[in-house]
């Protein structure tokens, strides 16, 4: 999303967000490891069975399109970060 960015190692979201169903609007960072799994599911079109994994890069490049992104997360760390339209 336009509010999301990448920098380093960090996933940089700016409010408005929806946490647990709740809304928040301020800013909250992310860690992201090598471990994170990056996750388009509409990358080949609307089949979501069809999706691709990311790299860090094009991920990065897909956020700037202002998709909106799900953010899986596990003890502060970034487990998967996924993209939708």
């Amino acid at each position: 999303s336009s509010q999301a960015k990448v920098s380093g190692n960090k996933l940089v979201v700016r409010g408005p967000y929806t946490k647990k169903g709740k809304e928040y609007n301020k800013k909250i960072i992310f860690r992201l490891t090598n471990k994170t799994k990056y996750w388009d599911p509409n990358y080949y079109g609307s089949d979501p069975m069809k999706g691709k994994m990311l790299d860090k890069k094009e991920f990065k490049k897909l956020l700037k399109a202002g998709l909106f992104l799900e953010v899986k997360v596990n003890k502060g760390k970034v487990v998967r970060c996924e993209l939708s339209s």
